[in-house]
């Protein structure tokens, strides 16, 4: 029998998966530093997707409602071992403008730098810089899954970029010969 939700689940769940895996996958990585786990949680995500799909009443808010239950499934993972998640910067984050403003370093001097940065950074303000950089997800999407006015995100986002770039460059000042 054919559902009559808007997302069909014999017709569009494939095409679901496969334009959001790749994002998913690259946030999950960026929470957990581990391919495997990142794999798995992946994996357990759309799991849980595929079960509740039925229950999401908004087909436009799909994105923001994937990355909400990736988010949790993380947090559980960290729950259970008690740890703070890192960011170690792939090559998708190191591509990133910010990283063009780093001066004349080398490449590992300006990786090492941003992960620097971003390890100072609240848990609040690492989260956004992975939904936004590491998911590409949208403004709407972030403001939809963290439940806040769009432009509030956008405000906090363009202030904690304008921020990087001030201490990328200050600490490029003071460590030039």
């Amino acid at each position: 029998m054919k559902s009559n939700h808007p997302l069909d689940l014999e017709q569009s769940f494939d095409q679901l998966y496969r334009e959001n895996l790749r994002p998913l996958f690259q946030y999950l990585y960026s929470r957990v530093q581990d391919i495997h786990l990142a794999e798995d949680l992946c994996s357990q995500t759309f799991i849980s997707v595929f079960e509740s799909l039925n229950r999401l009443k908004s087909p436009d808010k799909f994105k923001p409602w994937l990355f909400t239950i990736a988010r949790n499934k993380a947090n559980d993972h960290f729950r259970k071992l008690k740890r703070q998640p890192i960011l170690e910067l792939d090559e998708n984050i190191a591509t990133h403008p910010l990283q063009e403003q780093a001066g004349n370093n080398n490449k590992q001097d300006q990786r090492i730098l941003l992960e620097q940065l971003f390890a100072r950074l609240k848990p609040a303000e690492q989260e956004l810089l992975r939904l936004k950089l590491v998911a590409g997800l949208t403004f709407k999407d972030i403001a939809t899954l963290l439940k806040n006015n769009e432009n509030n995100v956008k405000k906090s986002y363009y202030r904690l970029l304008e921020r990087l770039q001030a201490q990328v460059e200050y600490d490029n000042e003071n460590t030039t010969i």
